[in-house]
């Protein structure tokens, strides 16, 4: 990876937001419950509506309580798919809509 991705996996922690590195999309259920885990929250979390998201295997983690939809403010943890990131301010590019 350059240095831009770098900087965005820096910025993005400065402004309390919270980047996982995985490989595949099967991987996406097990890094969400091992934040869950290490961060103590519970097993809940908001998921936008997604067709990527929705291809991950959350069966593989039937402990996990998914509610879809947009977060209505009380969510402590959500799920979204971003399409780009602008490593000088930690923005993510998520679609809408």
């Amino acid at each position: 990876m350059g240095r831009k991705g770098h900087d965005l996996l820096n910025v993005t922690g400065a402004v309390g937001a919270t980047v996982a590195r995985i490989k595949t999309l099967d991987a996406v259920p097990e890094a969400v419950a091992n934040f869950l885990a290490q961060h103590n929250l519970p097993a809940e979390i908001a998921m936008a509506p997604d067709p990527l998201l929705e291809r991950a295997p959350w069966a593989q983690r039937p402990l996990l309580k998914i509610r879809k939809g947009p977060s209505d403010g009380r969510d402590a943890v959500s799920v979204s798919a971003a399409f780009a990131g602008i490593a000088e301010t930690g923005t993510l590019m998520l679609a809408s809509g």
